[in-house]
């Protein structure tokens, strides 16, 4: 399996694969952070953090959607998506747009999630359900 790194182009605001070796783009994708109703009008923003060893990652966007998705060097495949916060906080680029801006935090088995208002707690304990 091929490595890679995952993150947000600045430039594009679109979801990006390179390789470690060289940089060299595998894929890009606004699927995960440039959804409506803003596009491609302006750049996106997300927080990806891994589910422990597998190709499952947690992505907030700055929309307030969490996006359950697989990253590999090959692809982004989305596994599920519901909004899990309000954007509250003001953008200062000229554009006004409201935000999530706050990396999540996980605490046994649940997802911290925060805008400028709130925070808020998501079960993810298969278990509970």
């Amino acid at each position: 399996m091929e490595k890679a790194i995952f993150s947000v182009d600045s430039g594009t605001g679109s979801m990006i694969s390179v390789s470690p070796k060289d940089g060299s783009r595998f894929w890009e994708t606004a699927e995960p952070v440039l959804e409506e109703p803003y596009g491609k009008s302006r750049r996106g923003t997300a927080f990806l953090v891994r589910y422990q060893t597998s190709d499952t990652y947690y992505i907030i966007n700055e929309i307030g959607d969490l996006v359950l998705a697989e990253l590999t060097a090959s692809g982004y495949t989305e596994i599920g998506r519901t909004n899990a916060i309000e954007p509250s906080n003001s953008t200062n680029t000229g554009v006004t747009r409201s935000v999530v801006w706050s990396h999540p935090a996980f605490a046994k088995k649940t997802l911290l999630v925060r805008n400028d208002e709130k925070i808020i707690a998501v079960d993810l304990d298969v278990m509970s359900y």
